[in-house]
């Protein structure tokens, strides 16, 4: 895969996965299990924000630590 693809693939999927966090986060939570690294980014950058999808993604990531 070129470069600039595999650079659209991936954004498309953080954009998912950002949008699911604003939703609540299911979609990104569900995503540690398959695409461990980028669901645990987008996760790790939405618990550094405010407000309750910031608290939800830091919950979400502290049950994935737990192995929850």
């Amino acid at each position: 895969m070129m470069p600039a693809a595999l650079f659209d693939e991936l954004a498309s999927h953080v954009a998912a996965q950002t949008d699911a966090i604003f939703r609540g986060t299911p979609g990104a939570a569900t995503s540690t299990r398959n695409r461990t690294d980028e669901a645990k980014a987008v996760l790790e950058h939405a618990a550094s924000g405010e407000g309750l999808a910031a608290f939800e993604a830091s919950e979400v990531l502290n049950r994935w630590v737990e192995g929850a």
